[in-house]
């Protein structure tokens, strides 16, 4: 599987849905690759977000819009901006950026505007890499809070390190592709 590369190509009906088109491209590959697979809990590293200490210093939202924009300021930083934006659309974009599962823990329910600032640590953000922007350090000489710290600082909350169960996909038995 590491050495054969394959292109797949697959045409749908136009009013397919993407569960619909994802179950029929399963069924290709099972069929196609003799494929068998299975799926199985693992506990993995990951972090709880929660209320610091101090409270969250999150503010009502301002605009009926909604969403989260990362970014970088002049300065070098990375930011982040929610405008009504929820705890667990929070926790999930910490997840892309940390590469670990984060959970909301918060208990806040409904949406906040927010925004924060942080130095961006080249070992932490590695994971945002492969599908994200790039993640340069801050020019020389600048520095800042790490996003541990922003997150306390500048938005009351934390991360706390516990464990997280994801689904794993095992891969049984995958054989050479059958013609078409």
């Amino acid at each position: 599987m590491q050495t054969e590369h394959y292109e797949v190509l697959a045409t749908f009906p136009a009013d397919t849905t993407n569960a619909q088109r994802s179950r029929m491209l399963q069924a290709m590959l099972t069929e196609r690759f003799a494929l068998s697979v299975h799926r199985e809990p693992k506990e993995v590293p990951g972090y709880a977000l929660v209320v610091g200490k101090n409270g969250p210093k999150l503010h009502p939202p301002q605009a009926q819009e909604h969403g989260m924009m990362l970014g970088r300021s002049a300065s070098g930083q990375r930011t982040l901006h929610g405008t009504s934006a929820s705890m667990s659309g929070l926790a999930s974009i910490l997840a892309d950026m940390l590469g670990r599962p984060v959970s909301d823990a918060t208990g806040l329910t409904g949406i906040f505007d927010f925004s924060m600032e942080w130095t961006p640590d080249p070992v932490s953000e590695a994971p945002m890499r492969k599908g994200g922007p790039a993640q340069e350090p801050a020019p020389d000489g600048e520095t800042g809070p790490s996003i541990f710290t922003a997150l306390q600082e500048q938005l009351g909350l934390k991360l706390e390190t516990q464990k997280a169960s994801v689904e794993g996909v095992i891969i049984g038995h995958a054989g050479k592709p059958a013609a078409n």
